[in-house]
């Protein structure tokens, strides 16, 4: 839910090719992730999920890829 909030939506909506697979700082914004939750994020989670701390990731590099913590 915190990366892809829109994530019933879009598979509602047959737009899986939008779903978002990992953050990055230039998401927080957008995702109403605050700097508290972000070192949060950053520190306790990075492991169990795909966090990116680059503004300019490649979310190619995490298409279709489960996190640790769901599977993968």
């Amino acid at each position: 839910m915190l990366r892809e909030p829109n994530w019933v939506q879009k598979v509602e909506n047959n737009d899986e090719d939008s779903i978002r697979y990992t953050i990055s700082e230039s998401d927080l914004d957008e995702l109403k992730i605050t700097p508290s939750m972000w070192d949060f994020l950053m520190i306790r989670l990075k492991a169990a999920m795909h966090v990116s701390n680059k503004p300019d990731y490649n979310p190619k590099l995490f298409a279709n890829k489960l996190a640790p913590h769901e599977g993968a």
